[in-house]
């Protein structure tokens, strides 16, 4: 009985000690910079890992003129494991951290739009107007609609030819938090795709 009250006590105070998982925090803390720089610098299946929880790929449909084939989220955490990646030469986790206290970086939402190239009625271009923006929306939201501080676009091309557009909306970091980001994309023929990124499970 005494064994198995030590053990209970034991593994209790492990779950205790143990370390909370991952989670969106801003502004990020020193250790957490390190942490990021230097898991993008080893440039492994773990780097490979922790990138593709920020990227949300959609099926090519086989109707409608457009569809929505990617929606990603860029973190100040994510940045920086992206950062650590490139491996410039004289850069370094405390350079890192220097320059995002000097230019506070946003969070990034950015989400493409492409021409439906699977549909047989589709005449190339016919629909596609010179600012596409007035006919897509793309909606943030976490418990609440969230208001960018910047939204841009710009066109995608393949052999000079407009094949889509890649919409990017900037937010403050501060204004996030650990609740499921969710995000809505409206085509111009009126389709709606969504992703959700698990804010409790990514930095």
């Amino acid at each position: 009985m005494i064994v198995r009250r030590q053990s209970v006590a034991v593994i209790a105070a492990l779950f205790l000690s143990a370390p909370a998982a991952p989670a969106y925090h801003y502004p990020l803390h020193s250790e957490a910079i390190r942490d990021a720089y230097f898991l993008g610098e080893r440039n492994n299946f773990q780097t490979t890992d922790c990138l593709l929880r920020y990227t949300h790929k959609f099926a090519a449909p086989q109707n409608g003129g457009y569809f929505v084939s990617q929606i990603d989220i860029s973190t100040p955490y994510q940045q920086i494991v992206l950062r650590g990646q490139r491996n410039m030469p004289g850069d370094s986790p405390v350079q890192a951290e220097t320059d995002l206290t000097e230019h506070p970086p946003n969070l990034i939402v950015r989400a493409r739009v492409e021409m439906n190239v699977y549909n047989p009625n589709n005449k190339f271009g016919a629909t596609f107007g010179p600012d596409l923006s007035r006919n897509v929306s793309v909606e943030v939201t976490q418990r609440n609609s969230l208001t960018p501080v910047t939204v841009t676009h710009e066109g995608l091309y393949n052999h000079h030819a407009l094949v889509g557009w890649l919409f990017e909306l900037q937010f403050d970091p501060a204004q996030i938090t650990s609740a499921p980001l969710r995000i809505s994309v409206k085509t111009p023929d009126g389709d709606v795709q969504e992703a959700e990124f698990d804010m409790a499970k990514i930095q």
